[in-house]
């Protein structure tokens, strides 16, 4: 059986996408990363030096895309849609990741790959119901709410939140609504910060996300429901007033 082909969709540093090209790499994922698409050039030192060249990498800005789209009388959405599938048939790509992306994946994408478009998120995520995830959670933001929920729920004698958790989810429409299909806890300490309990999150993100490939390909993810919610139902005000600070 030939080797499934993997896309990277990625918008950061990509530390993570690395961290996985690397496993293919070294024959813990039997994955090819055949091709990145990144929506700046912030990503190149890293892929590079993980071992993919030039050719592999291809990035669509959003600023581009908006001129292009506006020449050819059509969406942003609707055009970075057609430039992904494009690249990924191209490529005969089976599974695409998203390491770090922040552009809004266009619904024909997800049609495309509907049960085969993993996303990294760096918190803990309820879909349906408050979580730390959606419009504009991303990164260091996440942390920083996560670590101020924890904070204040502490002030208010609840001390049952000080940990979070990097995971990994099939991709939704919505930011953030698909399914959790796995997750790693990781402690909050009492003196972290947003940069030092990201610093932590993060290789667990790596391994997370590696693992997950695994189960993928070998037909053995499942979605993860919360048998309690994440949120407490009176501490929702409270998660809506961090997150509008924070945004």
């Amino acid at each position: 059986m030939s080797t499934l082909k993997l896309a990277l969709l990625v918008s950061g540093s990509a530390s993570t996408a690395a961290a996985i090209v690397r496993a293919c790499a070294e024959g813990e994922l039997e994955l090819e990363p055949a091709l990145v698409i990144a929506s700046n050039s912030k990503c190149l030192d890293n892929l590079l030096a993980a071992g993919l060249s030039q050719k592999q990498i291809k990035i669509f800005s959003p600023k581009e895309l908006k001129l292009k789209a506006t020449k050819q009388n059509t969406s942003r959405d609707d055009l970075l849609a057609e430039l992904i599938l494009k690249e990924c048939q191209r490529k005969g790509i089976d599974i695409i990741g998203q390491y770090g992306w922040l552009l809004k994946t266009p619904a024909q994408v997800i049609e495309a790959y509907p049960e085969t478009m993993i996303n990294q998120h760096p918190g803990p995520l309820d879909p349906g119901r408050p979580d730390f995830g959606g419009h504009g959670m991303y990164g260091l933001r996440v942390h920083a709410a996560r670590l101020k929920f924890a904070q204040e729920m502490s002030k208010l004698g609840d001390d049952g939140h000080w940990w979070t958790e990097a995971t990994a989810q099939q991709v939704a429409v919505e930011f953030d609504e698909g399914a959790v299909l796995k997750t790693a806890r990781v402690e909050i300490l009492r003196d972290d910060t947003a940069e030092s309990l990201a610093a932590r999150v993060l290789a667990a993100e790596h391994q997370l996300q590696i693992d997950t490939l695994k189960e993928l390909i070998s037909g053995q993810t499942q979605a993860i429901k919360r048998s309690e919610a994440l949120i407490p139902e009176a501490a929702h005000a409270l998660l809506t007033k961090i997150k509008s600070e924070i945004l």
